[in-house]
């Protein structure tokens, strides 16, 4: 897929980030903050993109 950007902020997400987000090959941006309930790390699927990715996840993930 093409898709560049991914904003999910305040939407009240819970859980681990999706390794599967990896597949966007094309993905430069994802921002999640404002999602209390994210735990964990960002996958390594999202690491290892082509593109270097940035993320704001201003603190909200736990674990």
């Amino acid at each position: 897929m093409n898709l560049e950007t991914l904003s999910l902020w305040d939407n009240k997400l819970t859980g681990p980030i999706p390794p599967e987000l990896g597949n966007l090959t094309s993905l430069s941006y994802l921002g999640v903050s404002g999602n209390e309930g994210l735990s964990g790390a960002l996958p390594t699927t999202l690491t290892a993109l082509e593109r270097p990715l940035s993320a704001n996840a201003a603190g909200d993930m736990e674990g």
